[in-house]
This record gives C-alpha cells, structure tokens and sequence, in this order.
C-alpha cells in the first residue's frame, strides 16, 4: 500500500474518534483496537478479533510504535472529553503495546481515575492487568504503578465497590502491584 494512501486511510479513522456520533467513533474504537492487537501479533487463528473485521484499507496497515504512541494520545483525550466512550476507549488501550500506554494510562487515572463510572474503571484495570501479564514492562515501569500512590487509593476504593467485577479486578490489580513491591 502506497504511503499516502496508508496515511490518508489512518488519518481518516482518527479523525472518526473525534465525531459527535457515538456510533461512528465506537465504530473507530473497535477497528482501532483491532489494528492495535494486531501491531503487538496478540491477534491468532482463532481471534474474534481478526482483520476481517477491518475495511480493505485498514487491513494492510501495521502499526508502529510511533503511531501506536500517537493512537495512545489521542484515546487518552477521548477518556478525558468523551465521558460516553471512556469504558471503550480503555479497552481500545489494553491493545496497545504495554511499554507505549503504561505510564500514560498511570498518569490518567491519578488525575481523573475518580470521574470513571464501574464499566470504564473495571476496563482500566483489565488493560494494566494485561499489560503486566505481558511480561514486557521493566521492573522501572512497574515500580511507577507500585508507587503511584493516588492510584493505590483508587484501586482501593474501587475494591470496596458494589460492582462485583470490578471489585475483584481492582483487588487483583493491588495484590499483582504489592507482590512487585516487595
């Protein structure tokens, strides 16, 4: 695929995130993730998720690690301003390679991992819990999300939520980043 043609059909799924259509930016979400899982070969044989579910032009596309930090960004403003999308937006995240969304997704919840209603919470705890199974983060990395201190409270919180879920997610969460930091 030529390189404009690449880039044109990129920035056309972008600019999908930014619509006022609910629809139409889930529809963004949905095939970014998929081309997200893709970039980090998470995506086999047997993946619901496959490049059949992308148009012709998205599926030729692989990601690098550059445009995976530019997706991250900009999710990261959906998470912010879309309070409708949030939980989507979380799981388009986990997608992402752990070292490129780790630390913004820290940085996030400490400053607004309180705005997050039950869905959008569990989704964020889903992606960290993901990306530390991955095995890709250095202890460093880790270590922020041990010392994350607004985080650690959060995760508390949620733990002790109604939401049976996330409840358990958030409690897993704090035992995988407490076994870290010892």
């Amino acid at each position: 695929m030529k390189k404009i043609y690449r880039d044109k059909a990129l920035a056309e799924l972008l600019e999908r995130l930014e619509s006022r259509d609910f629809d139409r930016r889930e529809s963004a979400l949905f095939e970014l993730a998929i081309m997200l899982r893709r970039a980090n070969q998470r995506a086999g044989g047997n993946d619901p998720l496959s490049a059949a579910d992308l148009p012709r032009d998205l599926s030729r596309i692989r990601l690098s690690p550059d445009e995976q930090r530019n997706i991250v960004d900009r999710l990261m403003r959906l998470v912010v301003n879309r309070r409708e999308s949030r939980a989507s937006a979380f799981w388009t995240l986990s997608e992402a390679a752990a070292p490129v969304a780790w630390a913004p997704v820290l940085f996030l919840l400490e400053a607004c991992g309180h705005e997050l209603d039950g869905e959008a919470a569990y989704q964020a705890c889903r992606a960290l819990r993901i990306w530390l199974d991955s095995g890709a983060l250095s202890d460093e990395e880790i270590q922020r999300g041990v010392a994350a201190r607004d985080l650690q409270a959060q995760l508390r919180r949620w733990s002790r939520t109604g939401d049976i879920r996330l409840a358990r997610a958030a409690q897993k969460l704090t035992d995988i980043l407490n076994a870290a930091g010892e």
